[in-house]
C-alpha cells in the first residue's frame, strides 16, 4: 500500500514531524528495490523514496510495554495514519 507512505511523505514535506512506527524486524518494504551487493544500506530507494525525513522506531506492537509506547506517541500527536 502506498496511500499512507506517500500522505505522510507529503505531510514530512510540508514541515510535519513523522515518526514511523514499524515491527521489531522492519518493513518489509525496506528490501524492495535494494541494489544487489549494497551493504551501505539496509534499505531500497522505493523505501527511502517514501519515508525520506521521517524518523522511525521498531515496536513489539504484541507486548504490553510496545502497545503503551504507541498509545503515548498517539496521545500527543495531531495525527495518527493507519496503512
Amino acid at each position: 500500500m502506498l496511500s499512507g507512505p506517500f500522505c505522510t511523505m507529503l505531510l514530512r514535506d510540508l514541515g510535519a514531524d513523522v515518526i514511523k512506527v514499524e515491527p521489531l524486524t522492519g518493513d518489509p518494504v525496506r528490501e524492495n528495490a535494494r541494489a544487489p551487493g549494497d551493504t551501505v544500506r539496509s534499505y531500497g530507494g522505493y523505501f527511502q523514496s517514501i519515508n525520506r525525513g521521517k524518523k522511525s522506531i521498531a515496536i513489539d506492537l504484541k507486548a504490553p510495554e510496545g502497545a503503551a509506547i504507541v498509545r503515548r506517541l498517539a496521545d500527543r500527536a495531531d495525527v495518527l495514519m493507519e496503512n
